[in-house]
């Protein structure tokens, strides 16, 4: 059962990658505006620091330190973008 989720989870990550992807190939060619990729990415990209933040937060009340720490880091950079 962990496996399943585990599963729809990198499907939904694949997903979100591709659809990034193709935003940014349209905006290469002019199909759209930059306000308008910004917007869909942001889309994608705003769950996943949320999620980063969550995690890390388990981490923390876990007691996990040694992943704590090591996610730490990112965290910082995901909250200065």
């Amino acid at each position: 059962m962990v496996r399943a989720g585990y599963g729809e989870l990198q499907l939904n990550q694949r997903q979100n990658r591709t659809e990034m992807i193709v935003c940014l190939t349209d905006l290469e060619i002019d199909y759209i505006n930059q306000y308008d990729a910004a917007n869909r990415i942001n889309k994608v990209v705003l769950p996943e620091f949320v999620s980063q933040g969550v995690l890390c937060f388990f981490y923390l009340v876990t007691g996990c330190w040694f992943m704590f720490l090591l996610s730490l880091p990112y965290l910082f950079y995901n909250i200065r973008l």
